[in-house]
């Protein structure tokens, strides 16, 4: 009898999981995304191609020969 409580209660908890982020998304404030001419999204703006990942390796790494 508790195995079939704690299932609805999963079920529930997963299901409001699920409908809570969906419902967040559907409101209409009339905003549309911009797109171009021929349809698709148009991506043009101000991008910051600097990343907090720091490109660099170990010391091994340098003689290795690919």
């Amino acid at each position: 009898m508790t195995n079939r409580y704690f299932r609805l209660l999963l079920s529930g908890a997963c299901l409001l999981a699920l409908a809570s982020p969906a419902a967040a998304q559907s409101s209409d404030d009339g905003w549309s995304v911009p797109r171009t001419a021929d349809g698709h999204p148009d991506l043009q703006g101000v991008w910051a191609s600097d990343s907090a990942t720091p490109l660099s390796g170990r010391k091994s790494w340098l003689t290795r020969r690919s």
